[in-house]
């Protein structure tokens, strides 16, 4: 478990990661073109797939940019996976919910509940795993 990881630091598949920085803790993965800040209170755990880079962020807001149009990454939450490719959002776990806005590019989210797919620019899912709201 790696808590307020450093400058440069390099995300490898286990590690557990927590932000407790008022600022965010910024993060990238080896040898892939994409970049996160953890929010404070977030806590998130790096994919053990070596395929496609994947985060589970068990709780707290992740900004995620995806710079390569190649590249596809995957996130998972306690209520839905978000699949993106080249694309610039914002994922907000709770207790109760899981909130996508995407900034740039579409990011397909998935109920792990009930299987239903969405795309588009954002959704909340609450923890029934029902859409409740479309972010205009």
């Amino acid at each position: 478990s790696v808590t307020n990881p450093g400058p440069g630091f390099v995300l490898r598949p286990g590690d557990q990661v927590q932000s407790l920085d008022d600022e965010g803790v910024k993060l990238q993965f080896e040898n892939v073109p994409v970049e996160m800040i953890l929010h404070q209170g977030a806590e998130a755990k790096v994919g053990e797939a070596a395929e496609t880079p994947a985060l589970t962020v068990e709780r707290g807001r992740v900004d995620v940019d995806v710079k390569d149009k190649e590249t596809d990454f995957l996130l998972e939450t306690p209520h839905a996976t978000a699949a993106a490719g080249s694309s610039d959002f914002t994922l907000m776990v709770t207790t109760n919910a899981t909130a996508l806005e995407s900034k740039r590019g579409e990011v397909e989210i998935t109920s792990l509940h009930s299987g239903n797919r969405l795309s588009g620019l954002g959704w909340v899912f609450d923890k029934n795993i029902q859409m409740v709201a479309q972010i205009e």
